[in-house]
């Protein structure tokens, strides 16, 4: 819910702040590069997910949280936009090196076939 919650949240602030097009978006890893967040929840009867049992799986915590989360930030954000334009300009420097790397790796391939074909 966190990973999701933030995401799009920055999603949201990105275009309302033109530092996305209307049909672009930043990923979850743009996003969360360099983030360390804990959150601390109490359940009578905690449910988890998979075999490391590592992911809380309550349906009402995940909605509990984007609640929680949306409310507080929307907050932090409105009274703060310069905040919001450094972290905004931070999660689009990372976008803008992802995108970078997977085209250099795309040409390294591309060469390498080429290389491959004429032997």
């Amino acid at each position: 819910a966190f990973k999701s919650t933030l995401t799009r949240l920055m999603n949201e602030y990105g275009k309302k702040h033109n530092f996305l097009k209307k049909d672009d978006s930043f990923q979850g890893e743009d996003v969360r590069e360099g983030l360390t967040a804990v959150i601390s929840v109490y359940v009578k009867n905690p449910e988890f997910e998979g075999q490391t049992k590592s992911k809380l799986g309550n349906e009402e915590v995940k909605e509990a949280v984007t609640k929680a989360m949306r409310e507080e930030l929307k907050k932090i954000f409105d009274a703060n936009p310069e905040l919001v334009k450094t972290i905004l300009s931070k999660i689009m420097s990372t976008k803008q090196a992802r995108e970078a790397a997977k085209r250099a790796r795309e040409m390294v391939r591309r060469k390498n076939v080429l290389q491959n074909t004429t032997l």
